[in-house]
């Protein structure tokens, strides 16, 4: 900016440093802040900018993409009253409304009344490796059409957001709810949703390779195998299970089964997975043989015998395992022997 330009830039190499600029500044001027207050100021008034694909159409770009907005230091500083909470995730909503309540804390003595309103961003989807732009913006209705805080009392009003119904299931929607002072302050808070239900999604498709597979190394690739594949531990000839995310999962875990009965256990469990990195990509998770095995839990070396692996991977926004809730894939039972070279 101080040579009269600016870019916009992608990277945590790039934008720590620049936040955590911002964030020294805003202490010096408010040394006794919070992290949590510190947040709220920087995202309250923040700025959104608009849709990277077309600036020039008006629309705001994802709330998903670009969060509160651009960080505004002298306005973080001198604002006089904060919003919370700072966001809202509204999770699986379908075309259900939601209610949700926000309290304005004004930080000094003054008097201030805001107009209420409702700024839509882009919405995208429904397919996660070729979303679309969508404009199925969703209604924002307010409880009334101002609030005005005076002095440090605090203020609310309630807002309630619904989906737009013609927006596809499976797209992610937001927008920002805009409070616009008599004294020409502004504070936005970033809304963000999902339309439709997580329990209805699918994260193990097939996709082209026709995962999940139990596979073994042939060279340089991975093949499937069936019911009966050896696998010689003491050689390094490790089972596989490929599978590939559709969308991003609460967790991933394999677990060892032995097919005589014995007691195995959890040899992987990654919280929050991300989704594969494209239509094609996929997961590779080896066993080499060793485990939580027995009742003691502790790891040991398997013997010699017949396993199979269960996938058990959550679907998001999704607590447990009930129905619904996790997808499980079991693979064909095969043998490992620990044969030296």
């Amino acid at each position: 900016r101080a040579k009269g330009s600016y870019a916009t830039l992608s990277g945590t190499s790039m934008s720590s440093p620049h936040v955590a600029g911002a964030v020294a500044l805003l202490l010096q001027a408010h040394p006794g802040l919070s992290p949590e207050e510190v947040a709220t100021r920087l995202s309250n008034t923040a700025d959104p900018r608009p849709w990277w694909g077309n600036p020039g159409l008006g629309f705001l770009d994802n709330v998903h993409r670009q969060g509160a907005g651009l960080i505004q230091i002298p306005k973080a500083i001198e604002t006089s009253v904060t919003v919370s909470p700072r966001n809202i995730a509204l999770g699986p909503t379908g075309d259900k409304p939601v209610k949700v309540k926000l309290t304005l804390t004004g930080q000094a003595g003054q008097t201030i009344t805001y107009t209420l309103s409702h700024e839509p961003a882009l919405s995208t989807g429904p397919d996660t490796f070729t979303p679309q732009f969508l404009t199925g913006f969703a209604d924002v209705t307010f409880a009334k059409d101002s609030v005005t805080v005076k002095g440090k009392s605090p203020a609310s009003v309630q807002v309630t957001i619904t989906a737009n119904p013609n927006l596809p299931d499976g797209s992610v929607y937001g927008g920002y709810l805009v409070l616009t002072g008599d004294d020409g302050s502004v504070l936005r808070v970033p809304y963000m949703g999902y339309k439709g239900d997580t329990r209805q999604m699918t994260l193990l498709q097939p996709n082209p390779y026709d995962l999940p597979w139990l596979a073994a190394i042939q060279g340089s690739s991975y093949v499937p195998v069936k019911d009966g594949a050896v696998f010689n531990l003491g050689q390094g000839d490790y089972p596989y299970i490929l599978f590939h995310l559709r969308h991003g999962a609460t967790f991933v875990k394999v677990d060892v089964k032995s097919a005589s009965g014995a007691q195995m256990g959890t040899i992987y469990d990654i919280q929050y997975m991300p989704r594969s990195s494209s239509a094609t990509a996929f997961y590779a998770l080896e066993w080499d043989g060793y485990g939580p095995l027995g009742k003691s839990g502790k790891w040991r070396m398997a013997p010699e015998g017949d396993y199979y692996l269960v996938l058990t991977v959550g679907k998001p926004l999704q607590n447990g395992i009930g129905q619904g809730k996790v997808e499980v894939w079991t693979s064909p039972v095969f043998h490992i022997t620990w044969d030296q070279p």
